[in-house]
């Protein structure tokens, strides 16, 4: 124990450091992550489910000048999350079944489908939500 401030051999802290992992959470707190633990190859379902989401139609909000009717997908950018809407559902099992991923008369939110949704809603979120922005000089 120190008596005096002479007597401690531990300075005050004057830096911090924070890795990518650390960055990551601190960014974006509000999704929480798993960074550990064994991972799965499942870069073969991303495949299949990336050829079958460009069939679906972005939902234009009513009050937009390209408003069209009902859409496959609505998307949130504030909260950056999409939402498959009813005929969106329909539309995406039906082109499951067709790529021979998914059973017919299954549903994408059974439980035994699970895996297969967060493929589909990941893919869906890279298509609408994350798109490349070039720039030219």
């Amino acid at each position: 124990m120190a008596f005096s401030p002479e007597e401690r051999v531990q300075r005050k802290l004057h830096y911090a450091l924070v890795d990518e992992v650390d960055s990551i959470l601190i960014d974006e707190a509000r999704t929480p992550l798993i960074i550990s633990g064994p991972a799965e190859d499942s870069s073969e379902m991303y495949k299949k489910v990336n050829k079958i989401i460009p069939h679906l139609i972005r939902q234009e909000k009513e009050d937009s000048d390209t408003f069209q009717g009902e859409g496959h997908f609505s998307v949130d950018e504030k909260a950056r999350q999409v939402n498959l809407t009813e005929r969106g559902l329909v539309l995406i099992e039906e082109l499951l079944v067709q790529e021979g991923i998914m059973d017919e008369g299954e549903s994408l939110y059974s439980p035994a489908n699970i895996m297969l949704m967060h493929h589909v809603t990941a893919a869906l979120r890279a298509h609408a939500l994350f798109t490349a922005t070039w720039i030219t000089l």
